[in-house]
């Protein structure tokens, strides 16, 4: 499989990136437009785990490992551009350290969020359920409109099943089976990372995309947390998986929209488990 290279030093100027308004209004948007800490609670949480049986152990340390790394990467968030492990591949300029740190802290916390089902007048941890065979009577109060398990089964076009989903507006991540078969977390070699000397964003996305758990996690907790901010298959520009289009398709708050960029920085070679 070939090699997949990002060249930062190729990015586009600032000036040459199509951006909302002024600097200034798009520092204003990324810090309290996208409302990343607005609807939280201050104080730290832990994720409810349910209808695992004996993978709730695996999962809370699958949980565990998705903290752990989105607090590393919040320490390194603060150099901003500076950084030599891809923030200004994934973010492009110093205007989105504030919103990417917040964002970080929010999944090392793993703060508790407002406004969603099953409880909108509270505030709720994430909640991670396994999805199993006759599960939707189970969680009808979440008015889903589809059963999770079902869900789970539906392929893409391309015949991949989702290891998991985020059941948007509540909640709720339902981890599906094609999880469980999934490696706990990755070799080093199978990381993006970048060359420091030529500030090149590389690896083989191949090996890397749905192919380990605590990845999948640090996915749908990034979709939890941004919410109606996410960019998806159904909104304007759409959510970039590539990695080469993450770096050079998406503006500053596009990027900070798109869950996989979040996720590819977390997932930076450097900074192993």
């Amino acid at each position: 499989m070939a090699m997949v290279i990002a060249t930062v030093n190729s990015l586009p100027s600032i000036s040459n990136i199509t951006l909302p308004q002024t600097l200034a209004s798009l520092e204003q948007s990324l810090t309290s437009g996208l409302n990343l800490s607005a609807n939280l609670t201050t104080s730290n949480a832990e994720a409810v785990i349910e209808n695992c049986g004996e993978a709730f152990i695996d999962v809370r340390m699958r949980v565990s490992q998705a903290r752990n790394i989105a607090l590393r990467a919040y320490g390194d968030s603060h150099l901003g551009v500076t950084s030599a492990h891809g923030f200004r591949a994934m973010f492009k300029d110093r205007t989105a350290i504030a919103a990417v740190g917040t964002f970080l802290r929010n999944i090392y916390e793993l703060r508790a969020k407002g406004g969603l089902n099953p409880h909108p007048g509270t505030y709720l941890e994430p909640r991670i359920a396994c999805a199993t065979e006759n599960m939707a009577a189970r969680y009808d109060y979440l008015h889903l409109g589809y059963d999770p398990w079902q869900r789970c089964l539906t392929h893409t076009p391309e015949g991949i099943f989702p290891p998991a989903f985020y059941a948007e507006g509540t909640a709720y991540i339902f981890l599906c089976p094609v999880y469980n078969i999934q490696a706990p977390i990755p070799l080093r070699s199978h990381c993006p990372s970048v060359v420091e000397s030529d500030n090149v964003f590389v690896g083989n996305q191949n090996l890397f995309y749905r192919q380990y758990q605590v990845y999948t996690l640090i996915y749908y907790l990034t979709r939890f947390y941004l919410g109606d901010f996410a960019l998806g298959a159904n909104t304007h520009p759409r959510e970039q998986i590539d990695w080469n289009d993450c770096v050079f398709n998406l503006n500053i708050l596009e990027s900070i929209r798109n869950p996989t960029n979040m996720q590819l920085y977390m997932a930076r070679k450097s900074f192993p488990l």
